[in-house]
């Protein structure tokens, strides 16, 4: 998974918005959480992956996009001036 862009709010431990990519398994072992701007390292896994997008809703930044591959299928996705709330994916 690469990142095209990541700009959510920036915050002391990412403790206001965040993106944190979980193993999609049964140890559910946490990759990354990130938050700010700035591009994330590839990540790369041999199980799927869990992505949870948090907002607080105090303020709004561009959002993030990303690029995945399964098995040489490129997807893209992104989310873009997301408010309030939590936005949870499984690839």
């Amino acid at each position: 998974m690469k990142f095209h862009r990541l700009d959510i709010q920036d915050s002391y431990k990412c403790s206001a918005d965040y993106l944190r990519i979980h193993e999609y398994n049964t140890s559910g072992d946490m990759i990354g959480l990130f938050c700010g701007n700035g591009n994330p390292p590839v990540i790369t896994s041999s199980v799927s992956l869990w992505l949870l997008f948090h907002s607080d809703w105090i303020l709004a930044k561009s959002g993030f996009s990303l690029q995945y591959e399964i098995s040489g299928i490129y997807k893209v996705v992104e989310i873009l001036n997301f408010r309030k709330g939590i936005f949870g994916m499984q690839y």
